[in-house]
């Protein structure tokens, strides 16, 4: 090329040249932030399952269980997106009462799939602590640990399910729905204390645990993860 062809000063786009927003957050519509928020720990959550199964040669109990909360996570996400396109993020006024059809819909399958997903996650570390310990009274207490979380998830989800008048019970406008905010209190506790307890086992189960300190501390580190 000539110099002759050079021009004097260059030109930028406004835009830098990358490509438009997937959406704009404004006072009136955070849902763009939950889209963001939900990917980023989607992202998170494939890079740490692909570092524990890596670490893993055989697929035992846990990892299968992982892995099908992974995959129900992934689905999570792909539904709270469609929420969003419908209307989540946004005052109710601003909907239509289609995209509020769909977005309720939307909605209602990912408070399913949460509690689904939370079951399973916690059950995937119960039984990794099963798996550390060699004491007959421990492992039979986190069976019950483990038998007592499924049966809040069925009991979570059945609120869940039927938290709004039939036949549409789908539809979350809030005069058909009854006792919402226990319900979200009720699973919200629930799922904190739930935590709280399975943050506290490492260190009981592994006190008898034969193994190199060093190695106590790498365990205790990686499940002191889950408080993020």
């Amino acid at each position: 090329m000539s110099s002759g062809n050079i021009p004097s000063t260059l030109e930028f786009h406004s835009n830098g040249g990358t490509y438009p927003p997937h959406g704009l957050i404004t006072p009136d519509d955070h849902g763009p932030l939950v889209v963001v928020t939900t990917w980023v720990m989607i992202c998170l959550m494939v890079l740490t399952l692909v570092a524990r199964l890596g670490t893993r040669r055989n697929l035992s109990q846990d990892n299968i269980i992982i892995t099908v909360a992974a995959v129900t996570a992934i689905i999570h996400s792909t539904v709270v997106h469609i929420a969003v396109n419908y209307g989540l993020g946004r005052h109710r006024a601003a909907i239509g009462n289609g995209h509020f059809l769909t977005y309720s819909k939307a909605r209602y399958a990912s408070q399913v799939l949460e509690i689904v997903i939370l079951c399973l996650s916690k059950s995937s570390l119960l039984v990794v602590f099963m798996h550390l310990t060699p004491s007959r009274p421990a492992i039979m207490g986190l069976r019950l640990f483990t038998l007592s979380i499924v049966l809040w998830g069925f009991a979570a989800t059945f609120a869940l399910l039927f938290q709004c008048e039939r036949p549409h019970i789908w539809d979350l406008t809030p005069s058909r729905c009854h006792n919402q905010d226990i319900i979200y209190y009720a699973n919200g506790v629930t799922n904190i204390l739930t935590d709280v307890l399975i943050l506290a086992l490492p260190p009981v189960i592994l006190y008898n645990v034969q193994i190199r300190r060093e190695r106590k501390l790498a365990i205790f580190a990686i499940f002191a993860i889950r408080i993020l």
